[in-house]
């Protein structure tokens, strides 16, 4: 590929609205807020790439990724890409990042961004997708749970929707309410969906150690693959191992764990945007891999954009067998899509996705200056 001068680099903001109110560490948010980054090269290609924090889990706020961003994007506009047949995509994302931000980390949302929108150039002047570009052989079709969230009555109707669509594996949320009132419902839909559907359960760390000890035993006998976040105190997780019941980190997910997991840990969930950006998600599932700990990609309800790169990170570095957590396009009233998200059988298209993105003028809020 010949050389690639940055251009051009825009800010926008955008408040999606969410198709029912969603409950988020103690928060109830109506609308999905968050920022679109273009940028533009020389030869006349142009990318979007979303900047998504998210209330309760992000770092940064909008403000601060704002500021962040209009710094890195008067660094960008006019720097040139001198790829060469030895030098990967990531290697000249490691060396940008050098230069966009010397004296301090970018925030996981500003990353997330960058990153993406420079890969979505760097494929598109190559002709290939994003995962083609990050990998040799990249799997075009990846698998996803049905998320399901609202009101505990809803529950077992929406998981057969979900089951009748194709969907093999469910995420629920519990941990909300009456613990045995969750128990009743895992049980009554354990006998309604039988073994060849798995369940993940996600608690968003609701339970001391010995609710959670109760809990894993009263459901000891259903196909749950594992539960997310059971515990308040995260630490107690060794003496949580003893139930057998599998677990999964995500927002307590730290250095000290990706470097030695903690007993009865068998996934972790990366949420790009969230966790870290891209070359920052690439090495939670390489540090997962090593460890023989399933790396799940998740999404914060991010919006198309976001969800093509977490999909194509997907496509290049996991099992084309594990099943992601990227079932959140439909939580979305307005999107940045031609065509609605299409999960068909439970499997996300690169390629569709890859063609689907348009971004309409109505969507977007505020224009910013570098």
């Amino acid at each position: 590929m010949a050389a690639v001068i940055y251009t051009h680099f825009h800010i926008y903001s955008y408040s999606l609205p969410f198709t029912r109110p969603i409950h988020s560490m103690n928060q109830i948010l109506t609308n999905r807020n968050g920022l679109l980054i273009q940028l533009q090269i020389d030869a006349g290609l142009s990318a979007f790439g979303d900047v998504p924090p998210f209330p309760g889990l992000s770092n940064e706020s909008i403000d601060m990724a704002v500021k962040q961003l209009a710094a890195a994007g008067r660094k960008l506009v006019g720097h040139t890409v001198n790829e060469t047949k030895s030098s990967h995509p990531l290697e000249l994302l490691a060396e940008l990042e050098t230069i966009l931000a010397p004296e301090e980390r970018l925030y996981p949302g500003v990353a997330f961004g960058i990153e993406s929108v420079v890969l979505d150039v760097l494929a598109q002047a190559a002709g290939v997708t994003i995962a083609e570009l990050l990998a040799r052989s990249p799997h075009f079709q990846v698998k996803t749970n049905g998320l399901i969230v609202g009101d505990i009555k809803e529950i077992p109707a929406r998981a057969q929707q979900l089951i009748d669509s194709g969907y093999t594996c469910l995420k629920i949320k519990v941990g909300r309410g009456d613990a045995a009132a969750d128990i009743r419902m895992l049980r009554d839909m354990n006998d309604l969906i039988g073994p060849h559907i798995k369940i993940r359960l996600d608690a968003n760390r609701a339970w001391t150690l010995k609710e959670a000890v109760h809990f894993a035993r009263s459901i000891a006998a259903l196909n749950i693959d594992y539960v997310e976040e059971p515990l308040q105190t995260p630490e107690l997780l060794k003496d949580f191992a003893e139930t057998g019941l599998a677990v999964a980190l995500d927002e307590s997910l730290d250095e000290k764990w990706l470097a030695q997991p903690p007993e009865g840990v068998v996934a972790f969930v990366l949420k790009p945007g969230i966790n870290g950006g891209v070359l920052d998600t690439i090495r939670f599932i390489k540090k997962a891999q090593e460890h023989d700990v399933r790396p799940i990609i998740s999404s914060a309800f991010l919006n198309a954009i976001g969800l093509k790169m977490a999909v194509m990170l997907a496509a290049a570095f996991t099992s084309p067998d594990e099943v992601m957590g990227l079932d959140t396009s439909s939580f979305l009233a307005a999107d940045f899509c031609r065509l609605p998200v299409k999960i068909k059988n439970g499997i996300l298209d690169v390629r569709e996705l890859s063609q689907n993105i348009i971004i309409p003028d109505k969507l977007i809020d505020k224009v910013y200056s570098c």
